[in-house]
């Protein structure tokens, strides 16, 4: 079931077309990366999702009732990390949280709320610390636990690891996975490792348009290439010949020669199979010196860049 879905929106920030007629929708349980470059329209899309924004035209659908006819429809059904997290460095952590619960409006439980969003997020050892104090893992914690504070159903996260050490990005990721389990996660990132790591569905944007829309691993299937690295002792042409004749290889393309005789070759392939066993058996067949041979698999990248090609072309 969608819990949320964009129709036809379209943003204007003065004259500049910020979103053009964007639609997509988020199925309850996902864990979504919202993908793009910087100035892709990610951020001015993940406010108009919170209600921070409101679109120029189009509909936004929150479990199938209009968000935008009635705002306060998502007030306390979506918790939202912006890219700097809104803290008050003089109030310790425990006070902020405080703090956000009287925003919130939440009444009843509250310590019990506290004491389980302290310990989701790990913060038990910095909970009486000012918040100006905090490093910046624990200041993102700290976003990530006000987004919490209500208990929504769904949490926006805009860059969440911007800023970051490689060991509080680590953490930061297994706690949004952890999160996942129980709230829908749309994650805004311009990393394509995080959302191949993170998400189990993908949507890209650029330039103010969805690109593609789709499962991580099939997006991953549906465009297949598969990249084999050969460096080898031969003649060019024959080799080349050769290896074009082995069913699923779709282009084979000479990347380096050197004056000792030795060729580096790629070799493409849309197939699923493993051609590595093949090219070895080639080689062998003609008594072909094979010097090296890998293979390398479609990435997160392979594909965004693709997309990216294929709509400036």
């Amino acid at each position: 079931m969608k819990i949320i879905e964009l129709k036809n929106i379209s943003k204007h920030f003065g004259s500049d077309l910020i979103l053009d007629n964007i639609s997509f929708g988020i199925f309850e349980g996902d864990i979504v990366g919202f993908l793009g470059p910087n100035g892709a329209g990610k951020s001015t899309t993940m406010k108009i999702l919170t209600g921070l924004l409101f679109p120029d035209s189009g509909d936004y659908l929150y479990r199938k009732e209009s968000a935008l006819s009635s705002p306060g429809l998502i007030k306390n059904k979506i918790g939202y990390l912006p890219e700097v997290p809104p803290i008050y460095n003089y109030l310790r952590v425990i006070e902020n949280l405080n703090f956000f619960q009287d925003i919130k409006g939440v009444r009843s439980g509250r310590k019990k709320e506290l004491n389980r969003i302290v310990d989701v997020c790990g913060l038990g050892e910095v909970k009486n610390k000012l918040a100006g104090h905090l490093s910046k893992g624990f200041r993102q914690r700290l976003g990530l636990a006000i987004g919490l504070l209500g208990d929504p159903d769904v949490l926006i996260l805009d860059e969440p690891t911007v800023g970051l050490d490689p060991i509080q990005i680590k953490e930061t990721r297994k706690l949004i996975k952890h999160l996942g389990k129980e709230k829908t996660v749309v994650l805004s990132s311009h990393i394509l490792s995080e959302v191949s790591e993170v998400c189990n569905r993908v949507i890209i944007i650029n330039k103010g348009k969805i690109l593609t829309e789709e499962l991580t691993e099939n997006l991953v299937k549906k465009i297949h290439v598969n990249s084999y690295n050969v460096e080898t002792i031969a003649e060019e042409k024959d080799i080349i010949n050769e290896l074009e004749k082995i069913e699923g290889v779709s282009k084979v393309a000479v990347v380096d020669k050197k004056t000792s005789g030795e060729i580096s070759l790629i070799i493409e392939s849309n197939s699923d199979l493993d051609l590595r066993k093949d090219i070895v058996n080639l080689f062998s067949r003609n008594n072909w010196t094979l010097l090296s041979l890998s293979k390398t698999e479609p990435t997160l990248e392979n594909i965004f860049m693709d997309h990216i090609k294929d709509k400036e072309e």
